[in-house]
């Protein structure tokens, strides 16, 4: 994960890990310019006449995954701009020997690193619940809450990264907060596989 200062100059010297954060930045780039582009098809070339309330599940799914993914790797891709400045031109981002923080890679990090895992399971989420009606031959039930549950779960799912960080001394209150963003994403998960049943 480019953990500082192990990937400071010191510990990794040379080009490999210049190269690995230019190919990440290019993924970055290219991930943001995919969000950005079925954002805007799914905002801009529905077919006429088919409001944000009847538009199927799946295009919800890639409609809140595409979002994530515009604040999810924008961060990525802040945070290895930065990294790569601590590089090559001596900037003190992450040492905290001259005002930086190791920490803030982290924070960086897990705020990408947490939504990742939900801009994976949105869309799956999307194709089981259009998937499901067809095979059992019966309208998906509480298409509404199905909808507001994808919503609360990308939302709720940048509220999660710091529960990778529980070791590091953060305060109490912190911890608590994101202790119980942990545990209350389950609610919206669980109405979506209750509507499968």
């Amino acid at each position: 994960f480019a953990y500082v200062p192990l990937s400071g100059p010191a510990y990794s010297p040379g080009l490999p890990l210049d190269f690995w954060l230019l190919g990440l930045g290019v993924a970055e780039v290219a991930a943001i310019a995919a969000g950005v582009e079925i954002v805007i098809a799914v905002a801009r070339m529905r077919a006429p006449g088919m409001g944000l309330g009847k538009m199927p599940i799946l295009a919800w799914a890639y409609l809140i995954t595409a979002l994530a993914i515009l604040f999810a790797f924008t961060t990525l891709l802040i945070a290895s701009l930065l990294l790569e400045l601590d590089r090559k031109i001596g900037t003190q981002f992450f040492n905290p020997n001259l005002g930086g923080s190791v920490l803030l890679w982290q924070h960086l990090f897990w705020i990408f690193g947490h939504p990742e895992v939900y801009i994976q399971f949105i869309p799956a989420t999307g194709f089981v619940s259009t998937i499901v009606p067809v095979f059992v031959r019966r309208p998906l039930l509480g298409y509404n809450y199905i909808v507001m549950a994808l919503i609360a779960t990308g939302v709720m799912s940048f509220a999660l990264w710091v529960h990778h960080m529980f070791t590091v001394g953060l305060p109490q209150i912190a911890m608590s907060f994101f202790a119980a963003a942990s545990i209350l994403i389950a609610i919206p998960a669980g109405i979506q596989i209750f509507a499968w049943i």
